[in-house]
């Protein structure tokens, strides 16, 4: 180990770890709105 820090390979991680996150949270949001039919649309602006 060289004992320095690869802030590229780093900074590319975290870029890849944030899209693949957020690519599966919308699947999963996809997939619920259409498994379960019967539950309301919410909308967080309206609840005020």
């Amino acid at each position: 180990m060289n004992g320095r820090v690869q802030t590229d390979a780093m900074f590319a991680a975290l870029f890849v770890l944030a899209i693949v996150a957020t690519t599966i949270y919308f699947t999963i949001d996809m997939i619920l709105r259409h498994a379960i039919t019967w539950q309301p649309e919410s909308d967080p602006a309206q609840a005020a």
